[in-house]
């Protein structure tokens, strides 16, 4: 696995916060995409282990931050597609 692919299936781990992956460059939009899903996934899961009585390590992160991020990653693609 390489590292771009060890960032988008583990985002929580190489960024503080979602908006961190719309600025970093390496990567591509659908791949920005990709890690962020993954990172709301990993979130859920989180949540989910909460309500069965299980501690969190990483209650900083929230849902809305990563959907704000998917939000500013729409936006840019579609500025992108008006100037085609």
């Amino acid at each position: 696995m390489n590292n771009n692919e060890k960032i988008i299936s583990s985002p929580s781990r190489y960024f503080l916060r979602p908006q961190e992956i719309v600025d970093y460059p390496n990567i591509n939009n659908h791949e920005k995409i990709k890690a962020l899903l993954n990172w709301r996934d990993s979130l859920v899961q989180l949540y989910q282990s909460e309500q069965e009585g299980m501690l969190s390590k990483n209650k900083n992160i929230k849902m809305s931050g990563i959907d704000h991020a998917l939000a500013d990653l729409e936006k840019e693609k579609s500025k992108m597609l008006k100037c085609l």
